[in-house]
């Protein structure tokens, strides 16, 4: 996802339909559930860009370790707030 934040993205904080995107996305991806994998998409849910997202399995573990983590970091935001995230390395 490039745009003008370069070779990062900007992301709109909307925490209230976050539900309502993961469900949409999840149903619309057709993968089903599988033990010990998570379906996660991307952008996350809270951010009102994740309209269409890529939804992939992960490993549960490590993906809600990191979702932890992120929520964290968005503590103290407002709906409607623009996050820059930058991709500092590799996967």
């Amino acid at each position: 996802m490039k745009d003008a934040c370069g070779s990062s993205f900007c992301a709109t904080y909307d925490p209230a339909n976050a539900a309502l995107r993961r469900a949409a996305n999840l149903d619309r991806s057709g993968l089903p559930s599988i033990l010990k994998f998570d379906r996660d998409e991307a952008p996350i849910a809270v951010f009102k860009e994740s309209v269409e997202a890529s939804v992939r399995y992960v490993e549960s573990g490590p993906n809600r370790s990191l979702g932890a983590y992120i929520g964290r970091r968005l503590l103290g935001l407002s709906p409607g707030d623009v996050v820059k995230i930058v991709i500092t390395g590799g996967m």
